[in-house]
């Protein structure tokens, strides 16, 4: 908890009932985690979804796991495979929810690098924090914007270089309710070299209603 003090966290007071009304109270709150690193956001962010539920009335968290092709923009990469686990925590909004949303994924097949015949390969870790909103219905939209810091690793033979970045990311996705939890496809932009097309599953997800019964 001492890192939140690091970045002046406020923790939010009971009498908020929507994630809206507890942001609209926290301009300074707002624009300094706009100027920090990539860390800082990160940190700030997830200090604020720890201590936040009081601000959540109808809202909670969800976990889930999904996995995907890392995309590389370069000719001569071949796409790796990535696994990685989410942690959300999301309120009720006009026509959807918002919330904050934590992801880390990590290579569990790497990719080719097919350069001058040599044994060469690529895999990339990541870890991001997004805000994310999701459109009422079934099957419903998903939109987020964030930040995430990459570990971009290039090995040919026995040596390796690994390249670390921070950037601002977003994605657009798809979502249907289903009873085991919610699936979810999205593609996310991670940076200039690197897309993730992914498919995941959310448990006590963000969307809990169900198509509407047809009238007769």
């Amino acid at each position: 908890m001492e890192v939140c003090h690091d970045y002046d966290y406020i923790a939010p007071p009971s009498d908020h009932h929507t994630l809206t009304e507890w942001l609209s109270d926290r301009p300074m709150l707002i624009k300094k985690a706009l100027k920090m690193d990539s860390w800082g956001k990160i940190i700030i962010g997830l200090c604020a979804a720890v201590a936040a539920p009081t601000a959540f009335a109808d809202s909670g968290w969800y976990v889930g796991a999904k996995g995907g092709l890392m995309i590389h923009e370069g000719s001569a990469f071949d796409s790796a495979f990535n696994g990685g686990i989410v942690v959300g925590l999301q309120g009720p909004v006009k026509n959807g929810t918002i919330g904050l949303e934590g992801e880390f994924t990590a290579s569990l097949m790497d990719g080719d690098i097919n350069r001058n015949n040599n044994n060469a390969s690529w895999d990339v870790d990541t870890i991001g924090l997004f805000g994310v909103f999701r459109s009422q219905g079934a099957p419903y939209i998903k939109a987020k914007l964030g930040v995430v810091d990459t570990d971009d690793t290039h090995r040919v033979g026995f040596f390796s270089q690994t390249y670390s970045d921070s950037n601002i990311a977003f994605g657009i996705g798809i979502g249907s309710p289903q009873r085991l939890g919610n699936v979810e496809l999205e593609f996310t932009v991670i940076n200039e070299d690197i897309n993730f097309l992914s498919l995941g599953l959310n448990f006590d997800g963000p969307q809990k209603q169900v198509p509407a019964r047809r009238k007769r």
